[in-house]
């Protein structure tokens, strides 16, 4: 072979050896980015869809507050379990072996072997002056108390999510308007300038536009912050990671209510009210266990023996009792003086009783109140609901109206840009005073009661 074809050759086989490395090279760049994209959804922050019941419902799995009311009710039911347990009676068992190895003094003789003893002693309480029997009445006040706290925590958590849900709700659709009232300001600033191009309008105009655009900015920016804290707000609440999206709308139904009837539902059904009253029941029966301290007790008492010795051990003397004995009898303790500790006792439980009053009379009248401005913030925002929906149907005709004069060549770019920002204002103002409505709504079913009884989505 000549040197030239060897030249050849060997610059062919050099540049398939470069293509194949070059290939190599660009498959090996291909599953690299493969494998980084893989792991960029691997990664990628999860997206909640979430209803409004689909909210209450992890965020009554994930609440705190709702898991240290139950662990409560457990422990109350412990509580309970332990006052019951005073009905009882009380048997104790006793096991004693001993060996002994004594000798007798100026005697050869020694005493060697084992003792052994086995007894039982019985105690039951007959007659405490209604002590035990109104501890367990007031334990069993306890346990009403805990349910009573739980539905209260559970009813807190329920309004406290539905706040937030319409709140974060309502920072969506402001942050929507203000991101089309900054497009409508910058259209409308391109067409102030394009026309002080041309002469048709003055330099101040231009600069109103400006100052206009500026302020659409700022109020985009601050509605952009209220969006985030309150995506963060509900995203805590329900324990949570990831974006959101709300997905149910806000839908006005009017309510037909009687004050009269809603303050009685309030006063009957209110789980706070129904706790303070458990409370101050409690308290009741504590003055009564406290009192019964100046009365007798009267307890069975009773017992058994067994005891005996090995054969070659220890003999018992001649004065000894039987090997097996029992016994049973009464005990009646009466309290004499104890330094007015019983006194001092009463006394505090019957302070303590009338301030439980006070804080029920108190609590009832803050219920009544609470209601009749729930009631009068939900007349307002139904009005307010009226009024937005007026608004919008003439923002509305006022858009389709300018749009006809511009097609017409009776009005300007400018004021249809106007006349779409007033629209997109009056629709904004609708959904707010919706979602107003309902969570007014939501808080009087919270103070009635009915919050979580009732549907969730409204």
């Amino acid at each position: 072979m000549s040197e030239k074809k060897r030249s050849a050759v060997s610059c062919q086989l050099s540049a398939g050896g470069r293509a194949v490395m070059l290939s190599a090279t660009s498959f090996s760049l291909l599953v690299v980015q493969i494998f980084f994209y893989l792991a960029g959804i691997s990664h990628a922050e999860p997206v909640h869809n979430l209803t409004l019941q689909e909210a209450v419902r992890i965020g009554l799995e994930n609440s705190r507050e709702l898991t240290m009311a139950n662990l409560q009710i457990e422990l109350t039911k412990a509580s309970l379990k332990e006052t019951l347990s005073q009905v009882y009676p009380k048997i104790t068992g006793n096991i004693d072996s001993s060996y002994n190895n004594l000798k007798k003094m100026r005697s050869p003789d020694s005493i060697e072997g084992y003792n052994n003893n086995l007894s039982f002693s019985l105690n039951q309480i007959l007659w405490t002056g209604g002590k035990v029997t109104h501890a367990i009445k007031c334990a069993h006040e306890e346990m009403k108390i805990s349910l009573l706290k739980a539905n209260e925590v559970k009813n807190e958590v329920i309004y406290k999510i539905t706040t937030f849900y319409w709140n974060l709700k309502k920072a969506v659709e402001l942050k929507k308007a203000c991101e089309k009232r900054m497009d409508y300001a910058s259209s409308i600033m391109e067409i102030a300038s394009a026309r002080y191009k041309e002469g048709l309008i003055p330099e101040v105009e231009v600069m109103k536009q400006e100052v206009n655009m500026a302020q659409a900015k700022e109020e985009l920016i601050k509605a952009s912050c209220r969006e985030r804290v309150a995506k963060d707000n509900l995203m805590s609440l329900l324990k949570i990671e990831g974006e959101i999206n709300l997905t149910d709308e806000a839908v006005f139904v009017p309510l037909t209510v009687n004050e009269k009837e809603i303050v009685s539902e309030a006063l009957t059904n209110n789980p706070e009210l129904a706790k303070g009253e458990a409370e101050t029941e409690s308290r009741k029966l504590q003055v009564k266990i406290v009192k019964a301290d100046y009365l007798p007790t009267a307890n069975l008492t009773g017992g058994c023996n067994w005891s005996g010795e090995d054969k070659d051990g220890f003999k018992k003397s001649l004065d000894d009792v039987s090997k097996n004995s029992w016994r049973i009898g009464l005990s009646v303790g009466i309290p004499i003086f104890n330094g007015f500790y019983t006194a001092s006792k009463v006394k505090e439980a019957e302070l303590s009783y009338k301030l439980a009053e006070e804080n029920l009379s108190s609590l009832k009248d803050r219920i009544i109140l609470e209601t009749k401005e729930i009631l009068a913030k939900l007349l307002e925002a139904e009005m307010r609901v009226s009024v937005s929906e007026k608004n919008k149907g003439l923002g509305n005709e006022i858009l389709r109206v300018t749009r006809v004069r511009y097609e017409l060549g009776l009005a300007t770019m400018s004021e249809v840009k106007e006349a779409e920002e007033i629209f997109v204002r009056s629709s904004v103002m609708q959904i707010e005073a919706v979602i107003d409505y309902n969570l007014c709504r939501m808080n009087l079913l919270r103070i009635t009661g009915r919050i979580s009884t009732c549907a969730i989505k409204i």
